[in-house]
């Protein structure tokens, strides 16, 4: 997969072109969702590597929760309560989530390679710009 095949949706039938947009200033708050990552090898060689989180309890209007992974080892997809939200290349990636948010949630990443680890993965509080 290459970067020309990045791609996000705000649903699993509409797809746009991803691009991971620089933080435009040091977020607000960070949550390292450490620990607790549940990782499952599929018949055909991938790695699904999931976590729960909760919704942070205040979230002000002017604010956005976003979805970082540090370094994806392979391309994949990433999920959030079991719908798709982008496919993208090995890298880095970010997404705001704030929409798609529920009290409780599940992230997924689903990577081509079981023995790679998934990079540092967190949510950031970030101003609206």
């Amino acid at each position: 997969m290459d970067a020309n095949d990045r791609t996000s949706s705000s649903s699993a039938a509409e797809q746009q072109p991803h691009e991971v947009p620089p933080s435009p200033s040091a977020p607000l708050h960070t949550i390292r969702l450490r620990g607790a990552w549940n990782t499952t090898a599929a018949p055909d060689g991938t790695a699904r590597h999931t976590r729960n989180f909760g919704r942070p309890r205040t979230l002000d209007s002017n604010e956005r929760l976003w979805l970082v992974c540090t370094m994806l080892p392979t391309g994949g997809e990433v999920y959030l309560n079991e719908e798709r939200i982008a496919i993208v290349p090995a890298g880095p990636f970010a997404e705001d989530i704030t929409t798609r948010l529920q009290t409780r949630n599940t992230v997924a990443f689903v990577v081509a390679e079981v023995s790679t680890p998934l990079g540092e993965v967190i949510l950031e509080v970030r101003l609206i710009a």
